[in-house]
């Protein structure tokens, strides 16, 4: 059998793949409750202000997107996966160090994960930090 695996992919090539990753990143973007889109995702990945990874294998296909993204604060530079999704993510996460290895070689003094709780069962050799809580307000 195949083995998955992870690569990044260029922004020149985010159209041709796009199509093939939008419906995963859709379902990611469904649980950030509206903090981000794929529209918008789409467009940072063109001009390059976030990077697209597919997990995939010859027997497969694509069968996983990730979305990162690069931001520096006064402190650090760090790298937020900030979507993930599609399927068999176990077939894959062995090869998480490969978003790992290119946020070193980018400066990036930390890798973040925003997302379900479910996710530090699987990174256990990611710390859980915090968690977001939300209330939504209505005007009654």
């Amino acid at each position: 059998m195949a083995e998955t695996v992870l690569s990044g992919v260029s922004s020149a090539n985010v159209p041709k793949i796009w199509p093939h990753v939008e419906k995963f990143i859709k379902k990611a973007c469904d649980y950030s409750r509206g903090q981000i889109t794929p529209a918008a995702v789409y467009a940072e990945l063109l001009k390059g202000d976030a990077q697209l990874w597919v997990a995939s294998s010859e027997q497969r296909g694509i069968e996983s997107g990730v979305i990162t993204k690069i931001t520096d604060n006064t402190l650090r530079r760090i790298c937020t996966i900030e979507a993930l999704g599609g399927n068999s993510h176990q077939r894959w996460m062995s090869h998480l160090h490969t978003i790992e290895e290119w946020a070193t070689a980018n400066g990036c003094n930390a890798v973040q994960v925003n997302g379900r709780r479910g996710w530090a069962k699987m990174l256990r050799d990611y710390k859980l930090t915090s968690i977001t809580l939300e209330k939504e307000l209505t005007n009654e």
